[in-house]
């Protein structure tokens, strides 16, 4: 049977890493003569790049689309592959692929880890939106009266189960099997883009998105942002707990504005709620800064300072982005130089991070994003990064003024109460709220105000439960135990979540996990 996939200039085996064959080259030169030059490395020459995944990788719904898998020659992994001149590919991703056909066929095209070895420098892919029926979900929304009752309830918590029980470990096995069959390459899993607006909400939407809007009410539309976001953050948390070279590219929160529905839109109705080309060309741009780590892996000798790769866990960790080459340096020399570090000196760079404007920023920015489904305006995130550093408010202070602000009241909340306060339930505990909860909270909020329910509630010992056990799958890619839950629970609610984000990030153990993931 013939194998149907795309290919791009040569293939062949290599016996070793470009890196070593590269030393290896540059030294016999510099021994056997003085006077000719080594032949410069050439990254996107030596690359080999492989484009796995489902329809948002293949480029369905483009013009250009074609065959069985309507693969594109403009879909985002060979947009990547053009920006950065890689010569060597091979494009396996289809649409409808679901996780299994990592390992077995889909048609006439046959298991897409197939094309993958030990050769393989670089591997992007989107996976898990056919596992959960994503688009089979938007077609029931869109041909039904309500569809959130075909799904639990407003919320749609029969798919956010779902998500973590039955997709996400799906997701995981897939990621896995890639890092086994190509051990040597940059893996980037590639999130979704927003597909529907954040606003307006309530009946201003069904004049806002036609002709969408018209068959996806207001409350379907408020549930389906709620379920895809979950599907990437479980997508990202899986990516992390496989770590190594395996990494999750973020392309949900910049793509928020650019929806089905604004004028610069990243995804089209003409293209099946699918990227459009401009989507296209954007998600290939935020894939860049992370593809180029396995270009400059070809020419770049192995890490040899012990502590970089707890450096580049912290950074990622705490201030979301890689190190610059000064503040690599700076932190070398802090955590002892060319020798492990100590605990002491690993509490005190993580501690540095962790008080540092920056994270705070982050800090702000990511609860824009959690509770708004936005990015935050640069004067909101000046305030509130102010207030924190200032220590005019905590941590779990400003969460409770974002729950309970009459944006997210009106977004998410539908601007009714016993909705806020069922999706505050969702979002901080995990969990429908009783009727005797309902009435309770129901009736603080008209006493007291909406943040008289929201700070409480984030500061609950069951929320900060949840809290810790994230923190826990964050720094250490495992839930919490019993013991950890029941120590640092209560501790958070006293001094905060950073608290136990420093001191697991001072743990051997999270040492030991940052050489997997920044190896």
């Amino acid at each position: 049977m013939a194998k149907r996939y795309d290919t791009g200039g040569r293939r062949h085996r290599r016996g070793g890493s470009i890196a070593l064959s590269v030393v290896a080259v540059l030294t016999t030169l510099a021994v056997t003569s003085t006077s000719a030059a080594a032949a410069p490395c050439d990254p996107p020459a030596e690359i080999d790049y492989v484009i796995m995944g489902d329809s948002y990788s293949s480029g369905y719904g483009l013009t250009d689309a074609s065959g069985d898998c309507n693969r594109s020659p403009n879909n985002f992994g060979r947009r990547l592959r053009n920006s950065l001149g890689i010569a060597r590919y091979t494009d396996v991703s289809c649409s409808g692929a679901r996780t299994t056909h990592w390992t077995s066929a889909q048609g006439s095209n046959p298991a897409q880890t197939s094309v993958l070895n030990s050769a393989t420098d670089l591997v992007t892919f989107s996976i898990g939106g056919n596992d959960l029926g994503f688009t089979d979900i938007l077609t029931n929304c869109a041909t039904s009266a309500n569809c959130t009752g075909d799904y639990g309830g407003a919320t749609m918590p029969t798919l956010l189960t779902r998500i973590a029980n039955e997709v996400g470990p799906k997701i995981e096995t897939a990621m896995r099997q890639v890092a086994q069959k190509a051990p040597n390459a940059q893996v980037l899993v590639v999130g979704y883009p927003d597909i529907l607006p954040a606003g307006p909400t309530n009946w201003t939407w069904s004049a806002a998105c036609l002709p969408t809007s018209g068959v996806i009410s207001n409350a379907e539309r408020n549930a389906l942002r709620g379920v895809q976001k979950r599907l990437n953050d479980e997508i990202a948390a899986r990516a992390a707990t496989v770590g190594g070279r395996v990494r999750y590219v973020d392309v949900y929160t910049p793509s928020i504005g650019h929806d089905l529905c604004a004028s610069d839109n990243w995804i089209g109705l003409t293209q099946l709620y699918h990227p459009t080309p401009k989507g296209h060309q954007e998600i290939a741009a935020r894939l860049v800064p992370a593809a180029r780590a396995a270009l400059d892996q070809a020419c770049t000798p192995p890490v040899t300072w012990p502590n970089d790769p707890y450096i580049a866990a912290g950074y990622a960790d705490f201030i979301d982005r890689a190190p610059t080459t000064g503040e690599r340096t700076a932190a070398r020399t802090q955590l002892g130089g060319n020798r492990a570090a100590t605990k002491a000196q690993r509490s005190q760079f993580v501690t540095g991070l962790a008080n540092s404007d920056e994270y705070l920023g982050t800090v702000v920015n990511r609860m824009y994003r959690d509770t708004l489904g936005r990015e935050g305006d640069p004067g909101g995130v000046a305030y509130w990064t102010e207030r924190l550093r200032s220590g005019r408010s905590t941590v779990a202070e400003v969460a409770g003024q974002f729950y309970a602000s009459g944006e997210y009241f009106r977004g998410f909340g539908g601007g009714d109460l016993n909705r806020w306060i069922g999706d505050l339930y969702q979002k901080l505990l995990h969990r429908t709220p009783d009727p005797a909860g309902l009435a309770h909270w129901r009736g603080r909020a008209t006493r007291s105000g909406r943040n008289a329910v929201s700070l409480p509630l984030f500061q609950s010992n069951e929320s900060a439960r949840s809290r810790v056990s994230a923190l826990y799958v964050a720094l250490l890619g495992r839930p919490a135990d019993a013991a950890g839950l029941e120590h640092w629970a209560p501790r958070v609610v006293a001094k905060g979540d950073v608290v136990l984000a420093v001191d697991l990030a001072t743990s051997a153990e999270y040492v030991r996990r940052a050489a997997l993931r920044f190896p």
